[in-house]
């Protein structure tokens, strides 16, 4: 941040901090704010994607607002959008016993239901019109309780027949199980909010297991695609920093999620949306190829 500079507001702040994300063969245009006119117009006209449309995803991020329990559901109601894609959801009692499974059983009482709960929301984000083609993946999808080290992760795996040109081609089929390590959850023992901590790894998890990915895709925007779901959702972690001074847009996790929803909020509404499209669509990850393909006219 250059000596000496004040800002005149809290936007002209994160402006300048998110631009440090950015190296000099990727940097983001920023659109003038010039008599506080609407960032959107006030640069370069925005282009349109290829296909014409960016979607409406451009929801309040609420990183500070902690959503209400969930309660017992009547029934486990699909939008007809997804009907053919949203999976079925099971919960095997767990092969050993453990403090994480009393505290997970404790905290998370309909655990069906909270699946299905994240996966709309994470389908409304990813694949927010029938233009989206979303990610099939086989029902069931256990969440296994497993003694392990390490938090939770999507196993996921993939076969498909004759060429592989993308995993959104119709000749891939996918399946998915969520695993969650038990030691994990016996940690969540004095943690403030042990159903909040959980549902949000719901939404990070399960996103991995609705989203795309081309081959040599960095792990970095995969997490950040996570986090950034994780984030609208409103389940963002308190240790979450905003703040991306030092930090590279691309270094994964939260920093990723915040920079991705800055992005769609003040330059390119629907981004993320149809970054994740890109990466179904080709079998290899090309960054350049990436972004011109998804804001053609844009000089990153």
């Amino acid at each position: 941040m250059t000596p000496g500079r004040f800002f005149t507001d809290e936007r002209d702040e994160k402006e300048a901090l998110f631009s440090l994300l950015i190296d000099d063969d990727h940097k983001l245009p920023i659109p003038s704010r010039s008599n506080d006119v609407n960032p959107r117009t006030s640069a370069a006209p925005i282009p349109p994607p290829v296909n014409g449309r960016p979607p409406l995803i451009n929801k309040s991020s609420r990183p500070s607002e902690r959503p209400l329990a969930v309660p017992k559901p009547s029934s486990l109601e699909t939008p007809a959008l997804w009907k053919d894609y949203v999976p079925q959801f099971e919960y095997p009692s767990p092969d050993h016993v453990s403090p994480g499974i009393d505290l997970f059983n404790l905290y998370i009482n309909h655990p069906i239901h909270d699946l299905h709960a994240a996966t709309i929301c994470i389908f409304e984000i990813l694949y927010p019109d029938s233009a989206f083609k979303p990610k099939k993946v086989r029902s069931p999808v256990p969440l296994v309780l497993r003694d392990m080290d390490g938090m939770a992760h999507a196993a996921n795996g993939s076969s498909y027949s004759g060429a592989f040109k993308g995993q959104s081609f119709p000749n891939v089929n996918h399946s998915s199980e969520l695993v969650f390590s038990t030691r994990y959850l016996t940690g969540l023992e004095h943690h403030e909010d042990p159903a909040f901590e959980i549902r949000g790894v719901f939404y990070h998890e399960l996103t991995h297991s609705f989203q795309y990915s081309a081959e040599n895709t960095p792990g970095g925007l995969i997490e950040g695609i996570a986090d950034f779901v994780r984030l609208r959702g409103g389940y963002a972690a308190k240790h979450w920093r905003e703040d991306p001074v030092g930090k590279k847009w691309d270094q994964g996790y939260e920093t990723t999620a915040y920079f991705l929803d800055w992005v769609d909020k003040n330059v390119y509404q629907g981004l993320t949306a149809l970054v994740n499209e890109w990466l179904g669509k080709n079998k290899t990850y090309d960054e350049a190829r990436l972004f011109q393909d998804v804001m053609p006219g844009w000089s990153w």
